[in-house]
């Protein structure tokens, strides 16, 4: 019998470069920027040619467009790399607004009356979704993904009084507004022409080709950079150093900075240490309650008592920081674009957000790590729980604890536990469904 061949988990970490190299990188993405936009605007009409398609992308966008401008084999073939990505995931999205189209229908939206504006009649969409179910073959993120374009397929029908005909018709074509380039369609770290990378004893080696302020493309003097701690922890962890991904990010002040994310690969294991019983992890999501897993058989014999994780105190925090931050926005929309005032609160709101996040975070890693302890001491082989796109909160609830619920329950800490949850299970050789 042939061994079945593990897929490796891929996992990113983001830093910032030296000040030293930040003028050559963000010349450099700005330029990149500019080649993979006229890419896609070239290849917009085309989209259908990128359905279902895989191996490397540069190779198919090739196929249609010459290079374009003398900046380099290499360069160009990252470029076209970078805009076949966004082409393909435009064309799944376009496939999915096919399957879903027949269902589009007035019924989806409640008009507008003397209390409500004109909104989307989640009911009908879910009813309608799910006489889609059969043909998703079970698979939770594609219906996340139908339920994703429904949703703009309606706010479409908010602003023209009628859904679009074609996804051509909906979606304006994606381009990026800061830069990003992937290096993966390169020679290597090692033998690149776009690129020269390395990573030893927690430093990194980097050596970019780049534009001069006169458009002249040229390499940069190599600098070494000590990497922060955790970052070069995370990589001294990897089985393999993949190609790197150069962006630009957007500040509060408009201003941008260039930023390097580091991908590496790790093999999962085949099965867990721990695999010595068929048993099956299976969790609730709640309302008051985040989640609340227990151990049952193959049977469907329950094996152990619940367990209630209640987040409570973190879900006080996270409220009234989401109530400071509206306050903020309040204060910043009454004045005038550009301003420091302005731009002083907008910072301050954009830390607000990351501090979000960051416990957002930390609660999605405590409870993913929490579910793979229960399954260890259990010899759980498997973890199941509910699908998201089943899970949606209807209504606005009668104060302000409810409306909370429902903005949290819809939003970003269920999403973010399943984000994590996915790549440890598969670290951990564990089975992870949803149902």
């Amino acid at each position: 019998m042939e061994e079945k061949k593990i897929s490796p988990v891929t996992l990113t970490h983001t830093f910032r470069l030296p000040d030293e190299i930040q003028a050559e990188s963000l010349r450099f993405v700005a330029a990149s920027r500019k080649t993979t936009n006229e890419t896609i605007e070239k290849l917009w009409g085309q989209l259908d040619v990128f359905k279902d398609t895989k191996g490397q992308a540069w190779k198919q966008v090739g196929k249609i467009l010459e290079q374009p401008h003398d900046n380099g084999n290499r360069q160009w073939r990252c470029e076209s790399e970078t805009a076949g990505r966004i082409l393909r995931q435009q064309a799944d999205r376009k496939v999915a607004f096919e399957q879903i189209f027949p269902i589009l229908s007035e019924n989806m939206i409640v008009p507008a009356d003397e209390k409500h504006r004109t909104r989307k009649n989640r009911k009908e969409i879910f009813a309608q979704l799910k006489l889609l179910k059969e043909k998703l073959a079970g698979d939770a993120e594609k219906s996340a993904y139908m339920i994703n374009v429904v949703e703009q397929a309606c706010n479409f029908f908010f602003k023209n009084e009628k859904f679009p005909e074609t996804f051509e018709e909906m979606q304006e074509i994606p381009l990026l507004k800061t830069g990003m380039l992937t290096y993966a369609a390169d020679d290597g770290g090692v033998k690149g022409q776009a690129y020269r990378y390395s990573i030893a004893d927690g430093k990194l080696n980097l050596k970019l080709r780049t534009p001069d302020e006169n458009g002249k493309w040229r390499w940069l003097e190599p600098v070494e950079i000590k990497l922060p701690e955790a970052t070069a922890k995370f990589v001294k962890d990897s089985t393999r150093l993949a190609a790197p991904t150069l962006r630009a990010v957007a500040q509060a002040d408009g201003t941008l900075v260039a930023c390097l994310d580091i991908i590496i690969e790790r093999v999962p294991l085949d099965k867990p240490a721990w695999n010595h019983s068929e048993n099956i992890l299976s969790f609730d999501w709640g309302i008051r309650r985040l989640i609340t897993p227990a151990v049952v058989s193959p049977d469907g014999e329950q094996l152990s008592r619940p367990l209630f994780l209640d987040t409570g105190g973190f879900d006080g925090k996270q409220a009234r920081l989401r109530k400071h931050i509206s306050e903020l926005q309040a204060k910043r929309d009454k004045l005038k674009k550009k301003t420091k005032k302005r731009i002083a609160l907008q910072i301050e709101i954009d830390k607000c957000w990351q501090a979000y996040s960051n416990r957002n975070g930390a609660v999605a890693h405590f409870c993913s790590n929490l579910l793979l302890l229960m399954a260890e001491m259990f010899g759980c082989h498997a973890i199941a729980c509910e699908s998201l796109t089943t899970l949606r909160t209807l209504g606005h609830g009668r104060d302000t604890k409810s409306r909370w619920r429902n903005w949290r329950n819809n939003t970003t800490i269920r999403s973010a536990l399943t984000t994590v949850l996915k790549y440890k299970c598969k670290l951990a050789g564990v089975i992870l469904r949803f149902e």
